[in-house]
C-alpha cells in the first residue's frame, strides 16, 4: 500500500522511474562530455598560473641578483676611481714639490752657486741678477 500513498500525492511512480532514469543519464553524459574535461582545463589552467607564479619568483630573484651584482660593480668601480685619484693627487703633489724644489734651488746665471729663490717672496724685478726683456 505504499503506492497508494505515492498516488494519493499525485505522483506518478512509472514517470517518477523514468525522471530519475533520465536525470541519471544526464548526470552520467554530462559528467563523461563536460565535467571531467572542465576539470582537466581547470586543472592545466591550475598548473600553468602555477608555474606562471614559480616563474615570476625565479624572475624576480634573478632581478634582485643581478641588481645586487650591478651594485657591487658600481661599489667597485667607485672605489677603484677614488683609487685612481688618490694616486693622481699623490702624482701631482709629488710633482709639485719636485717643481718647487727645482725652481727653488736654481743657479742664477751671475752667482757661482745655487740660491733659493721665491717667486712668491717679493722678489723685484729690479733685484733680479739677469736682464729682463723688453717685450
Amino acid at each position: 500500500m505504499v503506492l497508494l500513498g505515492v498516488t494519493e500525492l499525485g505522483i506518478n511512480l512509472p514517470s517518477l522511474v523514468a525522471y530519475l532514469v533520465n536525470f541519471i543519464l544526464l548526470l552520467g553524459i554530462l559528467g563523461f562530455f563536460a565535467y571531467k574535461p572542465l576539470m582537466r582545463m581547470l586543472d592545466e589552467r591550475t598548473e600553468r598560473i602555477r608555474e606562471s607564479l614559480e616563474a615570476a619568483d625565479q624572475a624576480r630573484q634573478e632581478a634582485a641578483n643581478a641588481q645586487e651584482a650591478i651594485q657591487e660593480q658600481i661599489t667597485e668601480a667607485r672605489r677603484e676611481g677614488q683609487r685612481i685619484m688618490d694616486q693622481t693627487r699623490e702624482a701631482a703633489e709629488r710633482f709639485r714639490t719636485d717643481e718647487m724644489e727645482r725652481r727653488a734651488w736654481r743657479p742664477r746665471p751671475s752667482w757661482n752657486g745655487p740660491e733659493r729663490i721665491s717667486n712668491e717672496s717679493g722678489i723685484t724685478p729690479s733685484k733680479r741678477s739677469w736682464p729682463v726683456s723688453a717685450t
